[in-house]
């Protein structure tokens, strides 16, 4: 009976094993980073977004998952909260223009978001974590 037992766990562990190594998502994603629109938009301040794998991983790390070699690193990073971000009800089209809209300037950006805490909250997630995985990338 013990052998048995044994060999049912033995067997359940090898499952598990299998399965978390072959699950769909085997690709990193990213935490929220900072957490906060302004300290992100702080962050992304001296950024040289005309450089190539940066702009790519400012489009690639929030969008669904790509398997193109170039974008390994990043791509669909941070789904996740992109995803929360664009589900919230009081994330609008009017909020997203304008912190789109604010470029550089995080006091605009911090004005977009100040009477949607539901939205600045999701997009502090989504923002933060972009921030995070695509630093290195477009650091000058």
């Amino acid at each position: 009976m013990a052998r048995g037992l044994f060999a049912v766990s033995s067997a359940s562990f090898v499952v598990a094993v299998a399965l978390v190594a072959c699950s769909s998502k085997d690709y990193d994603t990213a935490g929220n980073g900072v957490n906060d629109v302004v300290a992100a938009c702080r962050i992304g301040v001296p950024w040289v977004r005309t450089r190539d794998e940066c702009s790519a991983c400012i489009a690639a790390a929030p969008a669904a998952r790509c398997d193109c070699p170039e974008f390994k690193a990043y791509s669909a990073a941070c789904e996740e909260q992109a995803a929360a971000r664009r589900n919230e009800p009081s994330c609008t089209y009017e909020i997203e223009t304008c912190a789109l809209g604010c470029g550089t300037d995080c006091d605009c950006v911090d004005r977009c978001y100040a009477n949607a805490p539901g939205c600045r909250r999701a997009a502090s997630a989504r923002d933060g974590c972009v921030a995070e995985v695509c630093d290195k990338y477009c650091k000058p």
